[in-house]
């Protein structure tokens, strides 16, 4: 079985998708199912998506299709740079688009599906970035990141992910996303930037009701990664991504077998419409008296 770097987090009843998935060492410049654009480069042990420079967009973009409507991802990701202000952010993409450009953190401002968008940028001046917030889009709206996603936010939390360092990618955060039943959960870990820590302890951050169409089947949808900087600058890592589809619990499955295995035997006890029901049986009785028996046998004789 093909496993994960971090298996060790493996969802119960998670199957590991290894094209929708990657992680160093990668011993080149480029990644299997995986395509990068713009400022984004392939090093030995992660994906630089923007140098700490200003004007920069980098993204990275899975060549296949993640085939399930029920996945599990956890991204490992550092932000940061030695300056105390950086910007402008990365996010990650779950959309039936992939390889295009735009002002959202070098993504498109349309797009059909979920971002979720880590902002390091307080754009609207309320002192609460880095946040992480969840935006869809059905493709009918342009987004943009100047509002820090509050007009559009399907669930928003203040995050403090980044860091203040020369070196940024010596330390990650770790970031999970869920989407089960058409409910997003996304929580992050950034244990180990604060105390050095390397024990997950989750921090949740949002549950929402994603408004999917009930026809899309999201079969055909999309992981991207993106980044960009502006007049400020951050270096944006990614160290791995890894993804798993969400089978149905043992529990669930069993509920729906017992429920199917009811249906059956209450169609099957159903009774036979008047002109299908048999005649009532003729066969002695056990327990019948002997004068009773002697008269049935003689009635079956005169029969004959």
């Amino acid at each position: 079985m093909i496993q994960a770097v971090d298996d060790m987090y493996r969802p119960d009843n998670g199957i590991f998708q290894y094209q929708s998935s990657f992680s160093g060492p990668f011993g080149g410049t480029h990644i299997p199912f995986w395509e990068t654009t713009g400022s984004a480069m392939v090093t030995d042990a992660y994906v630089r998506l923007t140098p700490n420079q200003k004007s920069q967009r980098g993204t990275l973009w899975s060549t296949r299709p993640l085939r399930a409507q029920n996945w599990e991802i956890l991204m490992r990701f550092s932000v940061g740079s030695e300056t105390r202000l950086g910007a402008d952010g990365m996010a990650l993409w779950y959309t039936k688009e992939r390889v295009l450009t735009g002002p959202v953190m070098g993504n498109t401002n349309i797009w059909t599906g979920i971002g979720i968008i880590i902002d390091t940028f307080d754009n609207d001046g309320q002192r609460d970035n880095p946040q992480i917030y969840a935006v869809y889009n059905d493709g009918g709206f342009k987004f943009t990141p100047e509002s820090d996603g509050k007009k559009n936010a399907l669930g928003i939390c203040s995050a403090p992910i980044r860091q203040i360092s020369k070196t940024p990618e010596e330390k990650f955060v770790k970031l999970l996303v869920r989407l089960k039943d058409k409910i997003l959960y996304v929580a992050y870990d950034n244990s180990e930037i604060i105390t050095g820590a390397t024990n997950t302890d989750w921090i949740d951050c949002f549950e929402v009701k994603v408004p999917f169409p009930e026809e899309d089947k999201a079969i055909s949808y999309y992981l991207g990664i993106t980044a960009e900087t502006g007049g400020l600058s951050d270096f944006h890592d990614v160290k791995s991504l890894s993804t798993w589809s969400l089978r149905k619990a043992r529990d669930d499955r069993k509920e729906d077998k017992n429920k199917n295995t009811k249906d059956k035997d209450t169609k099957e006890s159903d009774p036979e419409p008047p002109s299908k029901q048999k005649e009532p049986s003729k066969e002695v009785t056990i327990g019948a008296s002997a004068s009773e028996i002697v008269n049935r046998l003689s009635e079956l004789e005169k029969k004959r």
